[in-house]
């Protein structure tokens, strides 16, 4: 295939991601962490206060601003769930062209460029969580930035400014947790910052510092020592509890047991089994570059199997690594062959990776963890309706929180256990019950499913106002 026609491939695929990854923008605001961000984000706006993010009259301030910041002005442009998440698709994207460049970088060649960016593409849990308010579209972007930079820093040790770069702009995300990824690619910068220049290795330090402390000198000074506990105080150690009570709970093979079924059979050999053949491939042939890219995405796999909530989107940061090892595995295959010098052969890659794209999307990855559903969406409008003004909501035993984003209400989670009571309390009210939440005859609206209404002997359902399968909103009275 000539030059020119494999630049018109290339140029077509990335279009197809692009448009790929901007399509579906508007489901509804998933019930996990997103409905809390949507709903800061939201009072952002309403209220001018950009350095003060409250929920439910509550400072948060375990999490640093740059994503709402990100959000905030497609947000105004473009009302709905499709504004909240534009700023994240654009993360996303740019993740794919850094995977992209890096690999055409490193191995001068086009094809295997396009199977690592189409090979992360397709990943389930990449695709669902990149393209939603939370933080991790912006680590991610600043794991494969600091990835890319350490790969060109073997050739040039003035890239460690890039991979500075990278490592700063995921703390100023995701914070603490950024420094797993950071620590697992700290080994690989020891030969550059040798090589390196004093004025390359400040530059570097200025880089990093520039994105990483601002948040925490600016949060500190506004806050102070208050600050300091909440964003410190929930050690990684108690994370890496599995009585912390969310997640995974299978202890330090959660990650190990989840991913074949949450990210499917061609997702999980070449996340799984290409990092460890990147790795193993590198340290026999003595490519540093397969050797970093596996050893990185195991680390990171293995050290977020330890610590962080098990919850599918820590391991993200992996993921740019993985399937950029993958490509340099085959580069080496093909070129040890003679399969590349082929006349057809630069269009093999692409068509693999387009097809394991389009494989995985059978499969849920994290999708199911962020619970984004129609039912939050519908019953939380009619509630909007129907609900005075700051009339709580109740839902019972756990659904659908993300109802208090629609319907611009508070919110309390009925619940009768401590487990997830413990838990919850610093994301949403929550009540046991019984007892009743409200003196005997006092009315509320309650979410909930059928089944778990009519068990439940405290109150006496008066009207069912709306019914979104397989829950209902209902006037109810307590008994």
């Amino acid at each position: 295939m000539s030059p020119a026609l494999q630049r018109v491939v290339a140029v077509a695929l990335l279009l197809w991601l692009a448009a790929f990854t901007f399509a579906a923008l508007d489901e509804p605001i998933g019930d996990g962490d997103e409905q809390v961000h949507a709903t800061i984000l939201r009072d952002m706006l309403r209220d001018g206060d950009w350095l003060r993010p409250h929920w439910d009259g509550k400072p948060v301030l375990e999490r640093p601003l740059l994503p709402y910041w990100l959000a905030a002005p497609f947000s105004l442009a473009l009302p709905g769930e499709a504004g909240i998440r534009i700023g994240s698709a654009l993360a996303s994207f740019a993740t794919l062209l850094v995977v992209f460049a890096a690999a055409r970088a490193q191995w001068q060649r086009c094809d295997a460029a396009l199977l690592a960016a189409l090979l992360l593409a397709g990943s389930p849990s990449f695709h669902a969580y990149s393209r939603t308010l939370m933080s991790d579209p912006l680590l991610v972007l600043g794991a494969a930035i600091a990835i890319a930079g350490t790969l060109a820093a073997r050739r040039d040790p003035r890239a460690l400014v890039i991979a500075g770069l990278g490592v700063g702009l995921a703390i100023a995300a995701k914070s603490l947790i950024a420094g797993v990824p950071a620590l697992a690619l700290a080994p690989w910068w020891i030969g550059p910052l040798r090589a390196a220049s004093v004025r390359t290795r400040l530059w570097a330090g200025a880089a990093l510092a520039s994105l990483a402390l601002p948040y925490y000198a600016l949060m500190t000074a506004l806050h102070g020592g208050r600050f300091l506990q909440a964003h410190f105080g929930l050690s990684l150690a108690q994370r890496a509890t599995t009585s912390f009570g969310f997640g995974m709970q299978d202890g330090p093979a959660s990650y190990l047991l989840w991913v074949p079924s949450g990210e499917g059979p061609l997702t999980s050999a070449w996340l799984l089994l290409g990092s460890a053949g990147a790795l193993i491939a590198g340290l026999r042939l003595r490519r540093a570059e397969l050797a970093l890219l596996g050893g990185y995405a195991l680390g990171v796999f293995v050290l977020m199997s330890l610590l962080a909530t098990r919850l599918p989107h820590y391991i993200l940061p992996a993921y740019p690594a993985a399937a950029l090892g993958v490509a340099g595995l085959y580069v080496e295959l093909t070129a040890r062959t003679g399969f590349a010098q082929r006349a057809f052969a630069a269009l093999l890659a692409p068509a693999l990776g387009l097809c394991a794209l389009l494989e995985a999307r059978a499969h849920p990855g994290g999708y199911q963890y962020l619970l984004q559903r129609s039912t939050s969406r519908d019953l939380g409008l009619v509630a909007a309706r129907v609900a005075a003004p700051g009339q709580t909501i109740y839902l019972y035993d756990w659904y659908g929180p993300a109802i208090a984003y629609y319907a611009e209400r508070p919110l309390v989670m009925l619940t009768q256990s401590q487990h997830a009571r413990g838990v919850l309390s610093n994301v949403m009210r929550t009540a046991f019950v019984p007892p009743p939440p409200e003196p005997p005859g006092s009315a509320l609206l309650i979410v909930a499913e059928p089944d778990a209404l009519a068990a439940a002997s405290w109150l006496r359902v008066e009207r069912v106002l709306a019914s979104s399968p397989p829950a209902l909103l209902a006037r109810a009275r307590v008994r």
